[in-house]
């Protein structure tokens, strides 16, 4: 009654549910939509002020350069003009000498007559904006016209030096005296308008032979470099800029030099000045000597009057010692970025109008859409609960079969974890539903998903452990199906153990010799192509013993072959014992041994290995009470030396074999003669004594008890 209760209440509260939603999403995006017009607008917002203010630092720097450019042509031209200017005053003053010196020489006057004519001219020139100057000195440095310093006329300067130690009137008359009797000479000498100043001079001397005169021309290059800054700076306070920008010059203490705006009003410019106080100045005069840069302030509008963000770029004029910037106000934007507030805020209310219409008419949608779906459901509800009355029934058929099953069956879902086992599973794996869930996992574990792209099937072998804790063979048979839309694997399982065992006898029993459980010839030419092949990629050799037993034979005949199988066994198990685990010990047949030393560094290792085995072979055996010797001969071939195929390898073992048998028996041979000692010893027939008649042999372990081999497979 309570299942018919819920059954029936499920139409109405998906209706409700609906509504919601619906209420919920529609407020959702419309809320979303609307901060996002906000976010929209605050971003471009910003991206239109970093744009402007890229532009006004654009127009700054190209402000900034074009007067320094200016400065900089200024300056380079001033430097190169000063030269010319030197140099050609320099030579219209010696071609006056010159003039005068001929003019005289012509009429009946004396040398002295003439050189205070020439001093007496020179002495009353002067350049026409006094910035240079004339000078006169002899031979040795005499002082002889001395515009500046008047009382060293007629004294001898040779011994005049700056105030670094450099001496000056030698070296202006070493320059004229050099072979193009002409030069310029920079040294520093006491100031025209103050001696007491020592200032930086440029001079320009030629050499008149005819009195080894020197004629100079100098400047002070300080006070003519000054009178230059200061058309520059009458320059600069003459520029009328665009709009609202502004250029200024500051002096190294922070003095504003020049400033030139769009108007150049007075009263703006105090204003600037004003609220510029020295710890702005100072900040942009560091930041000029620092090669440069932009820099905010609040100061006063040069084109308002009103205290505004001021934006500035200022760099250095290294030669001068001035910082030169440009500014410019960051407050233009403000009354655009208001009226796009205005329209935002009328875009906002306009959104959430239509938001609220469309939430409207979504609910009214919703309430539609809700009560048709409810309709819907009630249907299925009715007619589900029919099919589910019936498939219960089924499915009671499908589990009653199942739990009986001897087989174990696992259901997971697509991340493997466990949904169902039955009882089975729980008998042969663990009794707790966590145990059989950890082992399902791991049982689960070699599933490969991408057979299942072509193949809803796929079957494998693992292992499990059982309540026991030990471990058995398992086959493992997955399905994956697909149940209302859901992945599930079904994995039903076998316990294979004792095929598996009976495989592996099966499998044991092809491999070995029956009588002596020792690799047979099938097994050892597998291990020998593959010891080989491993030798071969390491460099190192494997040796093929092929060992036969001397009159064999004669033990079938006298004691029976059921001595002589286990005289076989024991003789087997000897030789096993003298080898190494890795090493084979096979029997390919009758009274016919083969034996495969691996990994060996050199040949000679071989010897002292099958020396040991003819000792041990020949020591006497007790068979059936009595004791029994017999004595072994050996052929011996090498890998890779005397060949690299297996067929070779038996064959040549096979030869070597027969050229020991040859020899007398009871020996070893190499293949290639002469390689190792043969060694000697009785071969006579075997000798049967009872126990107490001989010492006993070497320690051999008890042999196991196998099917005698035909008597006629042991040959002599």
């Amino acid at each position: 009654m309570m299942q018919s209760w819920d059954a029936e209440k499920i139409p109405g509260l998906h209706q409700v549910g609906s509504l919601v939603l619906s209420i919920l999403l529609a407020v959702t995006i419309g809320t979303f939509h609307i901060f996002e017009e906000i976010a929209t607008f605050d971003h471009n917002s910003q991206m239109r002020q970093e744009a402007e203010i890229a532009q006004k630092k654009n127009e700054l720097f190209d402000i900034v350069s074009v007067i320094d450019d200016y400065v900089i042509v200024n300056n380079s031209q001033f430097d190169e003009n000063i030269i010319s200017y030197l140099k050609e005053n320099s030579d219209n003053t010696f071609h006056i000498v010159e003039n005068i010196y001929a003019k005289l020489s012509a009429i009946p006057v004396g040398p002295e007559v003439v050189k205070a004519v020439i001093i007496d001219t020179l002495r009353q020139l002067r350049f026409h904006d006094d910035e240079a100057r004339y000078f006169i000195y002899g031979e040795v440095g005499t002082g002889i016209l001395s515009p500046i310093l008047l009382e060293n006329g007629g004294k001898s300067l040779p011994d005049g030096m700056d105030e670094n130690g450099a001496a000056i009137v030698p070296e202006l008359v070493r320059i004229a005296r050099s072979p193009a009797q002409q030069g310029l000479v920079r040294y520093r000498w006491p100031a025209p308008q103050n001696r007491t100043q020592i200032a930086a001079e440029l001079t320009y001397v030629r050499l008149f032979q005819p009195y080894g005169w020197v004629i100079g021309t100098g400047g002070d290059i300080t006070a003519i470099r000054s009178r230059r800054r200061d058309r520059v700076t009458d320059w600069l306070r003459a520029v009328q800029l665009q709009g609202n920008a502004y250029a200024f010059t500051l002096a190294e203490n922070g003095a504003l030099l020049a400033f030139s705006a769009h108007d150049n009003r007075g009263a703006n410019i105090a204003d600037w000045t004003r609220t510029a106080d020295d710890t702005v100045r100072k900040d942009l005069i560091d930041l000029g000597r620092q090669g440069g840069g932009f820099r905010t302030f609040n100061g006063s509008d040069p084109a308002t009057g009103r205290i505004t963000p001021q934006l500035v770029y200022v760099t250095g004029l290294r030669d001068a010692g001035w910082t030169l910037g440009a500014g410019i106000s960051l407050d233009d934007g403000a009354n655009s970025r208001a009226a796009e507030q205005a329209v935002l805020r009328h875009d906002i209310i306009y959104r959430v109008g239509v938001t609220a219409l469309i939430l409207v008419v979504a609910l009214w949608a919703a309430v539609l859409a809700s009560r048709s779906d409810a309709s819907w459901m009630r249907r299925c509800i009715l007619r589900d609960r029919a099919e589910l009355r019936r498939g219960g029934e089924d499915f009671d058929l499908v589990k009653f079969i199942v739990d009986r099953a001897t087989d174990l069956v696992l259901v997971t879902d697509d991340r493997r974890r466990l949904l169902y086992a039955n009882p089975a599973a729980h008998r042969q794996l663990e009794q707790s539903r966590d145990g059989v869930a950890g082992q399902a996992d791991h049982l689960l574990a070699p599933l490969d998903p991408a057979v299942f792209r072509d193949s809803e099937h796929q079957r494998y072998e693992t292992t499990a452990t059982g309540p026991n804790g030990e471990d058995f063979a398992l086959e493992i048979e997955i399905n994956r199906l697909r149940y209302r839309g859901k992945l599930f694997y079904c994995a039903i399982g076998r316990d294979i153990s004792e095929r598996k065992a009976a495989e592996e006898q099966v499998r044991h029993r092809a491999e070995h010799d029956p009588l002596t459980d020792l690799p047979n010839r099938a097994l050892m030419r597998q291990r020998l192509v593959q010891t080989t092949n491993a030798a071969g990629a390491c460099g190192l050799h494997v040796a093929v013993l092929y060992l036969d037993l001397d009159h064999f034979k004669l033990v079938n005949d006298t004691l029976g072959h059921a001595a002589g199988d286990d005289l076989l066994r024991q003789v087997g198990a000897r030789l096993k014992a003298l080898v190494r685990a890795r090493d084979t010990v096979s029997r390919l047949g009758g009274d016919e041994f083969v034996i495969v030393l691996y990994d060996l560094e050199t040949p000679d290792q071989v010897v002292p290995i099958a020396a040991a085995i003819i000792e041990a072979v020949s020591a006497p055996l007790v068979i059936r009470d009595a004791a029994v010797t017999i004595t072994p001969s050996i052929g011996i071939s090498m890998f890779p030396g005397d060949g690299t195929d297996i067929d070779t390898l038996l064959h040549l073992a096979d030869a070597a074999l027969y050229r020991a048998k040859a020899s007398g028996r009871n020996q070893y041979q190499f293949y290639r003669a002469g390689l190792t000692p043969i060694v000697t010893a009785a071969a006579g027939p075997p000798r049967v004594t009872t126990v107490g008649d001989v010492a006993p042999g070497p320690s051999v372990p008890p042999a196991t008890d196998h099917p005698a081999n035909s008597g006629g497979d042991n040959v002599p």
